[in-house]
């Protein structure tokens, strides 16, 4: 299965519009390819948060990486980036 090319245009235009880098939209676009290819399992945790871990180390908010700020926060969990 392939992933349907206003999907991926919409992951560019939304990182985009939001600041973010082009890297970014490759990585979200990546792990749809992936997933869309059974070459990966959305309902594999430790896969998920290998990605998340490459998306929240992208991501930027307020001049800071997501993830120094999420792992940082006193109210979060001890591993914030786990989906369960």
């Amino acid at each position: 299965m392939t992933v349907d090319s206003k999907i991926l245009q919409a992951i560019e235009d939304a990182v985009r519009a939001n600041g973010q880098s082009e890297a970014l939209a490759r990585l979200v676009a990546a792990w749809f390819h992936a997933i869309a290819s059974g070459n990966e399992d959305i309902n594999d945790k430790q896969s998920a948060n290998r990605h998340l871990e490459l998306l929240y180390g992208e991501t930027k908010t307020d001049g800071e990486l997501i993830g120094a700020t999420v792992a940082s926060a006193s109210n979060t969990p001890t591993d914030a980036k786990d989906i369960s």
